[in-house]
């Protein structure tokens, strides 16, 4: 486990001791199928948490264990919301203008533009001149 860390945290497998607090998340908060709880349950003195209630930050060669403020959280994400229905909006505006410019231009039945050197095949129409 911890060198599968070491890989995915891009560190040297000599640093795999700064990563022991990581893999001990990992593994006290994983609910065992035997007993319906997680190690940080069952010992005396823990709060109950869960893999959510908590963020493990590196600093330097550290491990921090910080929690997560819900609030703040909820705030983020509504302001993400936001900007990403706006953006979302925009976009589908811009699409919308596109697809109407071609349907407009495609009912327009516009003239092709010919180069110098370009094969055009014209077809002649003969009138007689008696029959009007």
């Amino acid at each position: 486990m911890l060198r599968s860390l070491c890989s995915e945290h891009q560190q040297p497998f000599g640093q795999w001791p700064a990563l022991v607090p990581v893999a001990e998340l990992a593994l006290n908060t994983v609910t065992s199928p035997l007993r319906g709880k997680s190690a940080i349950e069952i010992v005396p003195g823990r709060c109950d948490t869960h893999p959510l209630s908590a963020i493990l930050l590196q600093r330097g060669q550290q491990w921090n264990m910080e929690p997560i403020n819900v609030q703040k959280v909820q705030q983020y994400v509504g302001k993400l919301r936001l900007m990403l229905d706006a953006s979302h909006k925009d976009i589908s505006a811009k699409l919308n203008a596109n697809r109407e410019r071609k349907r407009q231009e495609a009912s327009k039945g516009s003239i092709p533009a010919f180069a110098p050197g370009m094969f055009v095949k014209v077809a002649v129409l003969e009138h007689n001149r008696d029959d009007h």
